[in-house]
């Protein structure tokens, strides 16, 4: 054979060679991508369906809060002026000091606490947000205990500044159950 025949093999061989591995490279090329190509399909298709389920999840709860609104719509009001009178009595307190029994009554300090503890077992959604409040009517000075004296609970628990931490973490309740319920009752 001619030295000219040889290379011309050689080169034909070679060109096969070469497209044999540019088709290869181009396959594999193809493949990675269209992996990439379904899971970044997979992906969007997982964030869809997420997104999907938030939104019916947040019209679930929006639709269960109006119905809860409509149905306890006046108790929603009470609440309200319950827990702003609430608010002002012992706001009074961080103010001007020691509330009297006189002043509890007039502010009706109980008969409010006794509202939202009623309320809180009426309301569900509100349950949590009101059973800080509800609380406050369990101190001892409300309850009174059988081995001391009404006056010797009061002058322990409700002494200047006793009074005055008591005030403030009522009012931090008080605030809490009134964003709960501006939420119901915004929803």
């Amino acid at each position: 054979m001619e030295l000219s025949n040889v290379l011309s093999l050689i080169g034909l061989l070679l060109s096969v060679v070469g497209i044999v591995i540019g088709t290869s490279v181009a396959i594999w090329i193809h493949r990675r991508e269209s992996e990439e190509r379904r899971k970044s399909d997979a992906a969007a298709v997982e964030r869809a369906t997420q997104l999907e389920r938030q939104r019916q999840q947040e019209e679930r709860e929006r639709q269960a809060r109006e119905t809860r609104r409509l149905k306890h719509q006046e108790d929603y009001k009470a609440a309200a002026k319950a827990l702003d009178q609430l608010e002002e009595a012992f706001y009074q307190v961080e103010i001007n000091g020691l509330l009297t029994d006189a002043d509890m009554k007039q502010r009706q300090v109980r008969e409010n606490v006794d509202l939202i503890d009623k309320l809180s077992q009426r309301i569900a959604s509100l349950a949590v947000p009101f059973a800080a409040v509800s609380a406050l009517g369990h101190d001892a000075w409300m309850r009174g205990l059988s081995d001391r004296t009404a006056s010797e609970v009061r002058e322990e628990i409700w002494n200047g500044i006793q009074q005055y931490e008591a005030a403030k973490r009522a009012l931090k309740a008080i605030g809490a159950a009134r964003a709960a319920l501006d939420k119901e009752w915004e929803a």
